[in-house]
């Protein structure tokens, strides 16, 4: 394959009419001009790797070479006729239907003043506000001594309360406390740093002693089947609704999607709904069990 692509010749292919029509990659009465392959990208690209391909030579130049191979292996089949085989023939002309019902299907739903969609979405959300309800979360961190072959429950509730009474003490370090001395394996890394969670996502002795705890509290050792906690609540977030401005683009895009299906439906059915169309029963019949016997063979 002849690679004959300059990058002089690929800003061509963006919007210099004057040479449209000069061959980027050829072989023999195969090729690729600036005007097709800027038809070709805004035709096969979705937008958003359209706009990331357009700064980066490189993907360019990989979308020419798949593009124009693929031109090229089609141009052999032709040659050995297979575009002539009736399968095909119809699977071609399926597929070219196909697209230009999905470009009228388009235009239809683009067609006549379409709706103010944000009040359309405020009146959805005001139906359904739980749909945005956030539950109630805390944000802690913990020191967990573990019980376990080598420390039993004595030994560990002993340390626990060691540990509670260091971290109580004016300008102790919860963090490094956990660091040092969790047996969780995460607190390494996260200095016994557990984020956000819902009461849902702890175990229950754990979850009932840190959602019942203020800011800034320090629990005593809370016993679970994975030891003993000592447990820090660095913040609480009631359970709230998201606002609607929060949600309003996500909502408006719904509302929008709902609108384009019900015009592709509008234009589906007129079409469908005919009262010219005719079905020759008998016909039909013929052709199902004609069909099904073939298909028993």
């Amino acid at each position: 394959m002849k690679k004959i692509l300059l990058n002089s010749l690929l800003v061509l292919a963006f919007g210099v009419s004057s040479a449209s029509a000069q061959d980027i990659i050829s072989e023999g009465n195969v090729k690729v001009t600036a005007k097709e392959l800027s038809l070709a990208i805004d035709a096969v690209l979705p937008e958003r790797t359209r706009e990331g391909m357009r700064e980066d030579e490189k993907n360019i130049r990989l979308f020419l070479i798949d593009y124009f191979t693929v031109k090229l292996i089609g141009d052999a089949a032709r040659k050995q006729g297979i575009a002539d085989e009736p399968a095909m023939k119809i699977q071609q002309e399926y597929n070219v239907n196909r697209l230009l019902s999905q470009a009228l299907i388009r235009r239809h739903g683009e067609s006549g003043k379409q709706p103010d969609f944000e009040p359309i979405a405020k009146e959805a959300y005001l139906a359904d506000r739980q749909r945005f309800a956030l539950e109630e979360v805390v944000h802690a961190e913990h020191i967990l001594v573990a019980v376990n072959a080598e420390q039993d429950d004595v030994a560990a509730l002993a340390k626990a309360n060691d540990l509670y009474a260091q971290a109580k003490k004016k300008g102790s370090n919860f963090s490094e406390l956990a660091k040092q001395h969790s047996d969780d394996p995460s607190a390494v890394s996260n200095s016994g740093d557990l984020g956000y969670f819902t009461r849902d996502k702890m175990v229950k002795p754990f979850a009932d002693a840190a959602f019942a705890m203020k800011n800034g509290q320090i629990s005593k050792p809370v016993k679970s089947d994975f030891g003993y906690h000592i447990i820090h609540v660095l913040e609480r977030k009631p359970a709230t609704v998201r606002p609607f401005e929060e949600v309003k683009d996500e909502l408006i895009e719904e509302q929008r999607a709902k609108y384009q299906s019900t015009k592709r439906r509008e234009l589906v059915d007129s079409f469908q709904n005919r009262d010219t169309i005719v079905i020759d029963d008998a016909a039909f019949a013929e052709f199902v069990k004609a069909f099904q016997k073939k298909q028993q063979k």
